[in-house]
């Protein structure tokens, strides 16, 4: 992504695109029985010593243009939950959260459910 995507009388406005995946994985994960992927022991050790969160796993951007943005999310979803209801709901969350925060134009949320845990694990 140009980093430099809104010009203002005042000067450029730049986002980095940790805070749009940390934007669409907050979103993603307000949804009831939607938790992020389990990472491993590996995995949770390589975030700590890079300082990088979840969302910088579980979410991928692409950019097809300046102002226009597609995400992927890999997620775990809770024993019991209707996947096609809470994925549709992802979706509209990451939709809505992205483009009012940044202002950039999102053309798709892609949601890859990639694991189960009991319903009790994903409401934590």
């Amino acid at each position: 992504m140009k980093q430099d995507y809104h010009n203002t009388h005042l000067g450029d406005i730049s986002i980095n695109n940790d805070v749009i995946k940390n934007i669409a994985f907050k979103a993603a994960i307000e949804v009831g029985g939607i938790c992020a992927t389990d990472m491993g022991y590996f995995g949770k050790i390589v975030n700590k010593l890079t300082r990088k969160g979840a969302a910088a796993h579980d979410v991928k951007l692409e950019f097809p243009s300046e102002t226009e943005v597609k995400i992927i999310l890999r997620l775990t979803i809770g024993y019991g939950i209707n996947i096609p209801e809470a994925a549709s709901t992802v979706q509209e969350n990451v939709k809505s959260a992205v483009e009012h925060m940044t202002g950039l134009t999102v053309n798709e949320v892609i949601v890859k459910i990639t694991g189960m845990r009991d319903q009790k694990e994903a409401e934590k």
